[in-house]
């Protein structure tokens, strides 16, 4: 103002315009509230119980070859001593007696950041919470310790038949850096003491089962090969508790898709600088940025696991429609068969080829999928609907693509 760059009329005028809309929000009032008996009732929760499940993502299950303890049937008689030749999820409560759940932040009410995007809800259901509610169901004893001291966990791992325990990230690790906590994550690892705590809880237990809390992705590269079960949980909300159980008890099957690429190690990733004035992004990251460098991550872009294998077939091109305002919408469609005696889902995906930065060859990103539940014993077409400025030189239905222009339909669980 004072060197004239400024004018004066300019500064009134947006003064102005500042001061005129807080007087129009002043003049509105209040918004409406939902009325207290409505907030967070048997359809909210519902809802948010069914969401936080749709969004979990089971990265690994594999057998435990864990003896599991006798235990009486209901007629009375034990049932013998058995390995367990199947994955280790869903439990199986007729083979379990006891259940440890391990980690502080199973007792927490860890639904994410305490910045702009806090919420309040008026109650909150705890992974801890969850698991004893589902493991008193059936019968089994539920027992907790919060993982501080790593041999009291080891101890009860050892005495009981099966172990979930909880490790991952809090507002205190990540989100909006407004209370001294938080801000970006130094390292995509645990801290150290979760690593040696699961090592140390796995090796006492093979029927660990390792579930996830976070934001986004984790460098699991030194320990998850230890484990038969891995879950990522995200910040479940109100209802993750009882949503966590419901995956790993069987009530629901485990249909999430990762929305990020882990990698295997911190050393796959581009230089990070945590502190950086300015930082420059490119086309080249995520999922893009590790096929175009022929790295290969831990769990890619899109990929999520289901308490069984689903298969697909048919690939076909159903139509291609010219859009009046320009581009094509392209219809897809496969068969996804589901030959378990449980219901499964699967996500079909599909990625358009393209161009991008320095890449020569082209690389694949994202631009359509459908989620689709598929009952026991039976088969189900799923369509993809994909929007594209430009029709591909080649539609690609199948797993291998050649290089050039194309869309390829792909299922990233297999």
């Amino acid at each position: 103002l004072r060197s004239g760059r400024v004018s004066a009329e300019r500064i009134n005028d947006a003064a102005k315009r500042v001061l005129q809309k807080q007087l129009e929000f002043a003049a509105v009032g209040e918004p409406e509230r939902y009325l207290p008996e409505v907030v967070a009732g048997s359809e909210h929760r519902e809802l948010a119980r069914h969401a936080a499940v749709q969004s979990m993502v089971l990265l690994r299950n594999e057998p435990t070859q864990a003896p599991w303890q006798a235990r009486p049937s209901s007629s009375g008689q034990e049932i013998a001593r058995e390995s367990a030749p199947e994955p280790l999820l869903p439990l199986n409560p007729g083979r379990l007696n006891s259940l440890a759940v391990i980690g502080w932040l199973a007792s927490e009410q860890n639904i994410g950041d305490l910045g702009s995007s806090q919420v309040h809800p008026p109650s909150v259901v705890t992974l801890l919470q969850g698991l004893t509610s589902a493991g008193s169901e059936h019968g089994l004893d539920v027992r907790y310790h919060d993982g501080v001291d790593q041999s009291g966990a080891v101890a009860l791992a050892r005495d009981c038949d099966a172990v979930v325990l909880v490790a991952g990230s809090s507002y205190r690790d990540e989100g909006e850096w407004i209370i001294r906590a938080g801000g970006d994550r130094s390292t995509l690892r645990l801290i150290q003491h979760d690593e040696q705590l699961i090592e140390a809880v796995a090796s006492a237990n093979r029927a660990t089962a390792v579930v996830l809390m976070g934001g986004s992705a984790f460098v699991t590269d030194t320990w998850h090969d230890h484990v038969p079960a891995l879950l990522m949980a995200w910040y479940p909300g109100m209802e993750g508790g009882h949503a966590v159980a419901d995956l790993l008890f069987g009530v629901s099957s485990p249909t999430g898709r990762l929305p990020c690429t882990w990698p295997a190690s911190k050393n796959t990733l581009p230089p990070f600088r945590r502190f950086a004035r300015s930082i420059e992004y490119g086309p080249l990251h995520g999922y893009r940025f590790m096929e175009a460098s022929n790295q290969v991550p831990a769990f890619p872009f899109g990929y999520g696991l289901g308490f069984h294998p689903l298969s697909w077939s048919d690939p076909v091109l159903e139509s291609v429609t010219e859009q009046t305002a320009g581009g094509f919408t392209v219809q897809l469609a496969v068969t996804v068969t589901n030959n378990a005696t449980r219901p499964g889902g699967e996500v079909v995906q599909a990625y358009l080829a393209q161009s991008l930065g320095s890449c020569e060859d082209p690389l694949l990103t994202l631009v359509g999928f459908t989620k689709a539940l598929v009952e026991a014993e039976s088969s189900t077409k799923v369509s993809v609907s994909v929007q594209v400025d430009e029709l591909p030189e080649i539609i690609y239905l199948g797993e291998n693509s050649d290089p050039g222009s194309h869309l390829a339909v792909k299922i990233r669980s297999d």
